[in-house]
């Protein structure tokens, strides 16, 4: 599960987000996800055909569809510009 979906479950469900610890942030975002999320890399014109664990394709097919609630979701991408800075 994304961790801004599951971070944003939690909060509201009440308990105000989990705290997303150093080893959880290094295993569970692709450094093409991030870079396509700032805009640092530019995506490509069409959702790949073919996907396969941990490779661009995978990160290009989920910023196509998680890149609105991203957007959408107050702070989450200067959290995560200052995040990838450290």
């Amino acid at each position: 599960m994304s961790l801004l979906i599951e971070n944003r479950l939690s909060a509201d469900l009440g308990d105000g987000g989990r705290p997303i610890d150093e080893a959880q942030w290094r295993t569970s975002i692709h450094p093409n996800q991030r870079d396509e999320l700032l805009g640092e890399k530019l995506m490509p014109r069409g959702i790949p055909q073919y996907i396969g664990p941990g490779d661009v394709n995978e990160a290009v097919e989920y910023v196509a569809f998680a890149y609105y609630a991203w957007r959408q979701s107050s702070g989450a991408l200067p959290w995560l510009r200052k995040r990838s800075q450290t």
